[in-house]
């Protein structure tokens, strides 16, 4: 290996920051349906007839975990030590669709990212705890909003939770409008334009860690 010669010129390029990328077909259950009519012009020698056919299929997408491998970098950095008050925590994917794949709403025509980062200071900090998919179902008096597995999803799949009380959520949960600009996707280019790399999803938190304190920052789904 040889060194690098600190006079060699930096390569030039250019970041582009694009509002969301939407996927294909969203994560859930679909149904299409297909009819057909054929009849000849001389109605006396083919008899008009009419066929139809339906197809259910399933888009899956992560909706309880993510795959550590879907996860390019995060900043700060687990267990870092810094001056990190004046800097948005922030989470940056590999798949450039996955914040988009689902929709808080479903309601929107581009509808906000489903994923947000929620930052807590270390003495308000939920502790995460781990429940089957179907205790979510259960509605514990009101705790969980009704949840409806999807065709890949088991009762007996892990989900990691935590709690938190109105009172501390209201001021850090993001608006659906909110969202909207706490997500965007990267796309690095060369000085010639052409794409360099793949495409990435950042999800950005929208609150300042405490100077000189101690933070905790959830990944959540909503």
């Amino acid at each position: 290996m040889t060194q690098k010669d600190v006079t060699d010129p930096v390569p030039t390029g250019s970041i582009q920051f694009i509002e969301y990328a939407q996927p294909g077909l969203k994560a859930g259950d679909y149904q299409i349906s297909v009819v057909q009519t054929i009849e000849s012009r001389e109605s006396n020698k083919i008899p008009q007839s009419t066929f139809s056919t339906t197809s259910r299929f399933s888009v899956f997408g992560e909706r309880f975990a993510l795959n550590p491998i879907d996860i390019h970098a995060v900043f700060p950095p687990e267990g870092s030590l810094g001056e990190y008050s004046a800097t948005l925590p922030h989470i940056i994917l590999k798949r450039s669709a996955l914040p988009w794949q689902r929709s808080p709403n479903h309601v929107s025509e581009t509808p906000p990212p489903w994923l947000a980062l929620l930052l807590f200071d270390e003495a308000e900090a939920p502790a995460p705890r781990i429940v089957a998919a179907q205790d979510l179902k259960q509605q514990d008096a009101g705790r969980f909003p009704q949840l409806k597995l999807e065709r890949e999803q088991q009762a007996e799949d892990k989900v990691v939770i935590i709690e938190a009380t109105r009172q501390l959520l209201e001021p850090i949960l993001p608006s659906l409008a909110d969202l909207a600009l706490l997500a965007h996707v990267r796309r690095g280019t060369t000085a010639q334009g052409t794409p360099e790399g793949n495409d990435l999803a950042v999800v950005i938190g929208n609150r300042l860690p405490k100077q000189g304190g101690i933070s905790v920052v959830h990944l959540v789904s909503l």
